[in-house]
Formats: C-alpha cells, structure tokens, sequence
C-alpha cells in the first residue's frame, strides 16, 4: 500500500490511521479495527453503516467509518451536506463509492439504488404483534421497515417496546 493511501484519523492523529479502502487501524499494536474484506467490523445503531469506537486516552467515541474516510482523505464535511455512498452499499466506504453531497442527492440516489422506504404508515396494535411475532423468528429489522412502510429506528422503539409498549 502506498503512502498516499493511509491518513492520519481527523482528531486521532498519531493514535489511528484509515485507509482508501475503508480500512481503521491503531497505531498501537498494528490492529484493525475495521476492515470491509476482513469481517472485523461493528454495525451501527442506525443500520448498516460500519462503526469504530476510537479513544483519545481519555475518553471512547463512536464514529462511522464512512465520515473518517472522507475527512481524512477530503476534507471535513461542509455544513448541510451528508455523506453519499455512490454504489448504494453502506458497507463500502471505500473512497471511491464516497461523496459529500446534499440530502436531495442522497435521497436520489436512494430511489436509484432501489433503497426507497415508503411514507410512513400507522401502525396498529395487530401490525405491532406482527411485527414482534417476526422479529422472533428471526426477521431483520431493515427488512421489518421495509415491509411495514416505518423506519428502522421505529422499528426497534416497537421491538424494545420503547413504543406500543401496552401491546402484548
């Protein structure tokens, strides 16, 4: 790998290093800490976007894989942009599948991907039972939503019974 391929992590410098293709390393060891073709990797609470827990010797922060990347290689994000994964897979943060771009361009590159989740719809006590009953054999949360018309975080509120919580 060459040298213009690895970067110091933004906030981190000296303590970790990320690659162009989406790879976390500590300094301290020589450890991956994410790597999208090694399976060494966490799933964020939002879905499946790879995370990273970083310290700076005082405290641990959470980080998604795909923001240190992109500041590391392009530049802090711009205010009111978002990150865009251009081949649709939020699991690649490979530089080349990343882009800062607006929310609009998010959101169409969403519907071009196939990824359009519907209008939120209610939900009713029978969907939520459903739901749960789902859940327990085994479904995905993502797939929940998707099938639903919800969003995966309502999603988890309903499975957590954060919400409908009188639904048994």
């Amino acid at each position: 790998m060459r040298k213009s391929d690895i970067r110091w992590v933004v906030g981190y410098e000296g303590l970790y290093e990320v690659t162009r293709d989406g790879s976390v390393w500590s300094t301290e060891g020589d450890r991956f800490l994410s790597s999208w073709w090694s399976g060494v990797y966490s799933r964020g609470s939002s879905g499946p976007y790879e995370t990273v827990s970083l310290s700076d010797g005082r405290r641990r922060k959470t980080h998604y894989v795909h923001h240190l990347v992109l500041e590391a290689f392009v530049g802090a994000r711009p205010v009111g942009l978002e990150c865009r994964h251009l081949n649709g897979r939020r699991d690649d943060n490979r530089l080349e599948n990343l882009q800062w771009g607006t929310p609009e361009e998010n959101s169409q590159d969403t519907l071009r991907h196939g990824h359009f989740v519907p209008a939120p719809r209610k939900l009713t006590p029978h969907l939520v039972r459903v739901i749960r009953q789902r859940k327990f054999e085994g479904a995905r949360n993502g797939d929940l939503a998707a099938d639903f018309g919800v969003t995966y975080r309502h999603i988890e509120h309903v499975i957590s019974r954060d919400r409908w919580a009188s639904v048994a």
